[in-house]
């Protein structure tokens, strides 16, 4: 009788598991792009030189072509319709896979999902680890970061 218990305990354990897993529902394990929001000025911004970057001579942009990836490829990376143009949009990342442009910022979880007003962007290594980050200019002034975390793929060429 007390080994039947502990099977039975053993599947109450099992099905609260899974039913906190449906609860949950799916989330990514991983974040492949991490957001930090950062004041339109201080000491983080500055830090991280987002006012250079959105300097008028530098040329800040709606759109981004970049290797986000590490393949060598150019990626292309665009912000929603901006000012009073339209509601807020979510970004799109589109990765080149070697044969055209794929949309993927749908899959890349939180940071490509919400929809939000953003006047401009501008990609650089922020944190030096090889990969290329993007800011974005969000339409309060404020600046969101997004901290690249995609595995590199090898260059095909």
């Amino acid at each position: 009788m007390a080994a039947g218990r502990k099977g039975a305990g053993l599947w109450l354990s099992v099905l609260a598991v899974a039913g906190l897993a449906l609860w949950l529902g799916p989330r990514p394990i991983w974040e492949p792009w991490v957001t930090e929001e950062v004041a339109a000025s201080g000491p983080r911004a500055e830090g991280l030189g987002l006012q250079a970057l959105f300097a008028p001579q530098a040329g800040p942009a709606r759109v981004q072509l970049f290797d986000a990836d590490g393949d060598g490829d150019q990626d292309r990376f665009e912000l929603g319709p901006g000012g009073d143009s339209g509601p807020p949009a979510p970004f799109s990342l589109q990765l080149d896979e070697g044969g055209g442009l794929r949309e993927a910022g749908r899959l890349l979880g939180p940071a490509f999902a919400e929809p939000r007003r953003a006047k401009a962007s501008a990609c650089a290594d922020l944190d030096r680890d090889g990969r290329m980050d993007l800011a974005v200019l969000l339409e309060d002034g404020s600046f969101l970061v997004l901290w690249n975390r995609l595995e590199q793929k090898k260059d095909r060429r």
